[in-house]
């Protein structure tokens, strides 16, 4: 049995979500990326039903001030395919939407509003030892998941050595996107976007979202109204070195690393998932990702 809800703004609900939430290693590893001090959103996981939970979620929007929020979702073991989060609900339909998930057998992240169409940066860093890194990067107006699923191929990717320290000791650019290969992955993007507003969670749910929130039919308008970073650029903003040493360093630094192979047993590789929300606001952190864990959710299909 596991808790009903976690409160990730408090640190002992944390502690306690590390040890009933191991399986759920997308959710728990944000949970020890907080425990860290690496940056994340504020939020609550739910896990079932209860009778208080409405009231705990209207309480938790109140707290943020906020009338949307973000939606992640978990799974244990976890295996393809795999239903898409990372898209907003406003709180007419948040328990709709929680309940269509816990009817998968999948546990819920509410988390402060972060909408993924006003990213800046998003990078993957891929630990490959303490002193090998790899680097992967897509540019404003993308997301962390396109990295993740593969929707997207990156618009940067970087060979890194690091120091004993975790200092970059050198950087080599593998590859940089040309324009017409950025031109195409923005209408990969716009794609993708449209699907997960005309599907997620539902095709019926979908709709209501949108209607919900206000979201315009013709995608590019509704880009546009919001200021959204994929139309206002109109062609690919290489990253800052400062955002890579600063994101590496972070990591180093917090001692995660050891953290996560310690609970978990899993060695390297790990990857390290961030991007700049709220129009490159602040950085957040989202998940670590290790393919020995992932394997682990294939293997008992």
């Amino acid at each position: 049995m596991i808790s009903t809800h976690f409160d990730l703004q408090d640190s002992k609900t944390i502690n306690v979500a590390l040890e009933e939430l191991r399986g759920y290693w997308k959710l728990w590893s944000a949970c020890l990326l907080s425990e860290c001090g690496l940056p994340t959103l504020r939020g609550i996981i739910v896990t079932k039903f209860y009778p208080k939970l409405e009231e705990d979620l209207r309480r938790f929007m109140l707290s943020v001030g906020s009338p949307t929020v973000l939606i992640r979702h978990d799974k244990r073991l976890e295996s393809p395919p795999h239903p898409r989060g990372g898209f907003l609900v406003g709180q007419s339909l948040l328990l709709a939407t929680i309940k269509h998930f816990f009817a998968l057998d999948r546990i819920v992240a509410v988390y402060e509003t972060a909408d993924p169409l006003l990213n800046m940066h998003s990078v993957n860093v891929l630990f490959e030892s303490n002193q090998e890194a790899y680097v992967e990067v897509v540019g404003p107006g993308f997301d962390a998941s396109d990295l993740q699923r593969g929707d997207i191929t990156p618009h940067e990717s970087f060979s890194m050595s690091l120091t004993v320290e975790g200092e970059i000791a050198s950087r080599r650019l593998i590859r940089r996107v040309d324009q017409k290969t950025y031109d195409e992955s923005v209408r990969t993007r716009k794609e993708k976007i449209m699907t997960k507003l005309e599907t997620s969670p539902t095709h019926d749910l979908a709709r209501k979202i949108r209607m919900d929130l206000g979201i315009l039919d013709d995608l590019d308008a509704h880009l546009r109204k919001m200021d959204s970073p994929l139309c206002r650029f109109q062609n690919y903003q290489p990253v800052s070195e400062s955002l890579l040493r600063d994101t590496i360093t972070k990591i180093v630094k917090s001692r995660i690393i050891s953290r996560f192979s310690e609970l978990t047993g899993a060695k390297f590789p790990m990857n390290f998932s961030t991007s700049l929300v709220n129009r490159g606001s602040k950085q957040v952190f989202w998940d670590i990702v290790s393919p020995a864990l992932k394997f682990e959710g294939l293997n008992n299909r």
